[in-house]
């Protein structure tokens, strides 16, 4: 059934003129009428008075139901002005880009194509912007999408754009505003709002979808004054694709090819694969955990086979609880078996009351006592007789080195010292001479040892050598050794050779007096006492 989509005054059509199947009738007006008016002039009908045109005040028929054309017309509104329910089979034409396209053909079978919705939308609101407070919000409900555009002259100009979903806001203030995403006209760039911009113009594509109010929360403006213009937007639907479902006799549908590509198959990864995303409650997907390569995987103990995997050892690998059997027959040597192509390592030890004897060329164990202990060669060393017991040095004689903190031996070492050029002691001479502080004299001036000591007075009163610790004695030091000379004109004296000498820490030095006190300040007389010794 197809209705007209404009409607005259006095003119009805019902039909589907696509079918040849449309009828009209054509009232005239005024309606003519015969008789009456006295010659059959025009005649006015009360309203009602006509059965078939009804009463204005009739109440609207609607589906196949008799009634008045009044009635049927009210009917025809309703449906017009609310929702048009359609029953039966209904052929729509062709439609163009300009329209919508609809088919229906039978139940369960829908095909919608050539849609084009046209965009829309509102004024655009101007804002100026002069200080770092949100500006007047716009209402974009049921928009979808804001164009948002700065220009003017400003400096430094930071914002965010922000949307409020609270469809009952209109006061800023009340509503909890969110930042909204936007991409810049000029390149497509996703932006939060602008950054530090100068004296620019640009414009945002902010989607604002499920928002009841848009604005701009700038940050910051350093000054001058950024034009803000919100104009809220709906863009075009085009080209809706057919699609076509039939109960009777289904559309095959080509889910083999992607954008015009075809889908990658199978597990190798290629350009037009198409990516999937698994949903967060995605049930277990069976894997084949039997196979590696279409080959059983071998488990538990058993031989090797192509299904054996082959692994390495980490360089950590902890103790085995059961170790290795390692075993290889290769490995098994025979006693006395030539050595000529042998492979593997052979340990063992042959236990016998006596050395065995060896032949060259074969490999035989190593020969142990009784007591587990390996037989070796201690009588020669590099093929040479080691010395033994006492006697005379040979080649066989072993050179040592006695330790540093050898300790003191049982029995001393029968030595006999030999005078050598290099090494001995030093000799030193002094003739008194009644110098300063009694003949303080340095032996040396650092810490030695004294070897030997020969004092000798020639005059008739004793005469005393007094050695010190230390360097450039006077009478106020103490003297760590006093000899005393007598008294004699033809000479007498004393003569010290320790033994291992005298140890000084300091210094070895001596002083000349005439009395025995250790602060004794008298000076002998020159060239009444010589003192000669040797040192180290």
């Amino acid at each position: 059934m197809s209705y007209p989509t404009k409607f005259t005054v006095m003119s009805l059509a019902w039909g589907d003129p696509t079918a040849g199947d449309q009828h009209y009738v054509t009232i005239a007006n005024p309606l003519p009428v015969t008789g009456g008016g006295g010659g059959g002039g025009a005649a006015t009908i009360a309203d009602g008075a006509d059965v078939c045109e009804g009463t204005t005040t009739d109440a609207e028929v609607v589906g196949n139901n008799p009634g008045t054309i009044s009635a049927k017309l009210r009917g025809i509104n309703a449906a017009l002005a609310g929702t048009l329910t359609v029953s039966g089979a209904v052929t729509a034409t062709n439609a163009t880009a300009a329209n919508f396209k609809a088919q229906v053909t039978g139940q369960n079978d829908y095909r919608l194509a050539d849609l084009t919705v046209q965009g829309r939308q509102t004024d655009p609101t101007v804002i100026n912007v002069t200080t770092s407070t949100p500006t007047a919000s716009v209402s974009v409900g049921g928009m979808g999408t804001a164009l948002f555009t700065i220009s003017g002259t400003y400096s430094s100009l930071t914002a965010k754009f922000e949307g409020a979903p609270d469809p009952s806001s209109t006061v800023d203030g009340s509503a909890t505003f969110f930042t909204l995403q936007g991409a810049r006209v000029s390149s497509n760039a996703v932006e939060q709002g602008p950054t530090t911009l100068t004296n620019t113009g640009r414009a945002w594509l902010v989607d604002c979808a499920g928002m009841n109010r848009v604005r701009l929360n700038p940050s910051a403006i350093s000054g001058g004054t950024a034009v803000l213009t919100i104009t809220p937007i709906m863009p075009a639907i085009r080209a809706c694709p057919t699609v076509q479902t039939n109960s009777t006799a289904p559309t095959s549908i080509d889910v083999g090819s992607w954008g015009g590509t075809t889908t990658a198959l199978g597990q190798t990864v290629m350009a037009s694969s198409v990516p999937v995303t698994l949903a967060s409650n995605q049930t277990n997907v069976p894997t084949n955990t039997v196979q590696i390569g279409g080959t059983n995987v071998d488990v538990n103990s058993g031989n090797k086979s192509a299904g054996t995997q082959r692994v390495v050892l980490a360089t950590d690998q902890p103790n085995l609880t059961t170790a290795f059997n390692v075993a290889d027959t290769t490995l098994g040597l025979s006693q006395a078996s030539a050595t000529a192509s042998q492979k593997g390592v052979l340990v063992q030890g042959a236990v016998t009351t006596s050395a065995p004897t060896y032949v060259t060329a074969q490999t035989d164990p190593l020969s142990l006592t009784t007591a587990g202990a390996v037989r070796s060669d201690l009588n020669s060393l590099a093929g040479t007789a080691v010395d033994t017991n006492s006697g005379n040095k040979s080649a066989g004689t072993q050179r040592v080195v006695l330790a540093t903190d050898q300790p003191a031996l049982t029995n001393a070492l029968n030595t006999v010292p030999v005078a050598g050029t290099s090494g001995a002691s030093t000799p030193f001479r002094y003739l008194g001479a009644a110098a300063a502080n009694q003949d303080s004299h340095n032996v040396k001036s650092s810490a030695g040892t004294l070897y030997s000591i020969m004092a000798f007075n020639t005059s008739t009163s004793i005469r005393y050598v007094k050695f010190y610790d230390g360097a450039n004695p006077t009478s106020a030091s103490t003297p760590v050794l006093v000899l005393a000379l007598p008294g004699y004109t033809t000479g007498s004296g004393a003569v010290v050779c320790p033994t291992v000498g005298m140890a000084f820490a300091s210094a070895i030095a001596f002083r000349l007096t005439t009395g025995q006190a250790d602060n004794d300040g008298t000076a002998i007389t020159s060239g009444d006492v010589v003192v000669s010794g040797s040192f180290l």
